[in-house]
């Protein structure tokens, strides 16, 4: 990414939504494991690290470099990576020292860009959030659900989608099946697996049959 220091043409060229999707199909993927430390405490920045996956398979010692241009500067307080993809990090953060409210921001590693925060959340430690790529739709996707027992013990639970392209926030019906509440084992721990462009979750058909630990 260092030609958009070059001129103006390279730095309009690259950032076009055309030119990224066009070098998203038809570059050859490269499987990395992206490493980030979130250090939680005021006035402390979170680092990423690329590394990659064959390389920490063939080889049994690896170090890790930090590289200073690969962080967050402190304005913003890191909670929670909620998923990575095409090299698209999905982040939950928050104004310290506040911890219930919220927002989503996607940070660019290797354009060094963070954008602006969205779908602020005043409940954010309740919801599960996953990302994704929607290939039908070419666009990135944040969902954000909320599993709860209503007064009767059935579960009930609340789902919102988040389109990049639009940029708000939008109700959808509810999960057929009841998503396992993983918030009563670790509340910032999502569970999720995004695949060939589906979001998966563990759920189960009936919660009466559920063993009460979970």
């Amino acid at each position: 990414m260092q030609l958009r220091c070059v001129n103006k043409f390279f730095k309009t060229l690259i950032s076009d939504p055309y030119f990224v999707q066009m070098h998203l199909e038809k570059s050859t993927p490269t499987p990395n494991l992206a490493l980030v430390w979130l250090d939680c405490r005021k006035d402390s920045d979170s680092h990423f690290v690329s590394q990659s996956i064959p390389g920490l398979l063939q080889n049994q010692f690896n170090s890790l470099r930090n590289d200073p241009s690969y962080r967050l500067i402190n304005f913003v307080r890191v909670d929670l990576v909620v998923g990575s993809c095409n090299g698209l990090l999905c982040l939950i953060c928050s104004a310290y020292p506040s911890s219930l409210d919220a927002w989503l921001c996607f940070w660019n590693p290797a354009m060094r860009t963070i954008s602006n925060e969205f779908g602020l959340f005043y409940r954010a430690v309740e919801f599960k959030f996953c990302f994704g790529y929607d290939n039908l739709n070419k666009t990135y996707k944040v969902v954000a659900f909320l599993v709860d027992l209503d007064i009767d013990r059935c579960l009930e639970n609340t789902v919102k989608i988040f389109s990049l392209g639009d940029n708000s926030w939008r109700d959808i019906q509810y999960f057929p099946v009841d998503v396992i509440p993983l918030h009563w084992i670790d509340a910032w721990h999502n569970k999720d697996v995004y695949l060939n462009g589906t979001i998966n979750w563990l759920a189960y058909s009936n919660y009466d049959d559920v063993a009460p630990w979970f």
